[in-house]
């Protein structure tokens, strides 16, 4: 149940312990009489007196139905069911009011000690829970990092297996938008100037024609060959170029070659 006071649910289930006449529909009335006899509520003990003429009844109802008892639980069994549920209902509205009654009535000096040791509980509570969330989010961050390191390295091998040297005279949309910094628009650009002015003769033309910005030309330049016969040179200097990149890296030395 909900908490009611701010005296803790210790307290609170200290003083609740009249509900343990729920435990069978009969005597049900008991705590309904206990909560009112306590708080001085005719209310109460009034809707005791509901539940426990209701109840009679159907016990009653029983002993002289007794040669029809098919008949008679048919009739009592839902009967009691729906007592039993809304008896239970109406005490947990009867145990919020008889609460709240005792907190009135408490001692002051007492009911300052119960707060004080709730408010205590409850930062407590607050802190281990902080915790406990800052260690997720610790978790989780260094998860995100691995990941972001994985697909950061995933993305560079692709890149690498991805990035091929192509005669930028035939190469189709596809395969020039892969290039490093081209794109698939710039790729279109691309196409649609060589079709308009035909072969590309040098870097100077392409980049004069499809309007290539000076960074990016840059990125993709060592990728563009105008003829099938410059493309085999332009992979064996990529493949140069990686591996002493690779060697500065790891802090090898670099080869050295005798005269």
């Amino acid at each position: 149940m909900k908490r009611v006071t701010n005296l803790g649910l210790r307290w609170e289930w200290k003083h609740s312990i009249w509900m343990i006449f729920l435990v069978t529909p009969f005597t049900l009335p008991i705590s309904f009489f206990y909560v009112g006899i306590r708080m001085y509520r005719r209310k109460w003990v009034l809707i005791g007196l509901l539940y426990l003429l209701l109840l009679s009844g159907v016990i009653y109802a029983v002993w002289v139905m007794d040669n029809r008892i098919e008949d008679v639980t048919v009739f009592s069994v839902p009967f009691v069911i729906i007592t039993f549920m809304n008896g239970i209902y109406r005490l947990s509205v009867a145990r919020k009011d008889f609460l709240l009654f005792l907190v009135e009535h408490i001692d002051s000096e007492e009911r300052k000690r119960l707060e004080a040791a709730e408010q205590q509980r409850r930062e407590k509570k607050m802190r281990q829970r902080n915790v406990r969330q800052s260690n997720v989010l610790t978790r989780t961050e260094i998860y995100k990092r691995q990941s972001a390191k994985t697909k950061f390295a995933l993305t560079e091998k692709e890149k690498n297996k991805s990035h091929q040297v192509i005669n930028m005279n035939k190469a189709s949309v596809n395969e020039i938008a892969r290039l490093p910094a081209i794109g698939l628009i710039l790729a279109e650009k691309i196409i649609h100037s060589r079709k308009e002015t035909g072969s590309f003769a040098s870097f100077e033309q392409l980049v004069h024609e499809a309007g290539i910005k000076a960074h990016v030309f840059k990125e993709a330049k060592d990728y563009m060959a105008f003829t099938d016969e410059a493309i085999k040179p332009l992979r064996k200097q990529i493949v140069e170029k990686r591996i002493r990149k690779n060697r500065q890296e790891k802090g090898l030395p670099g080869r050295h070659i005798d005269f």
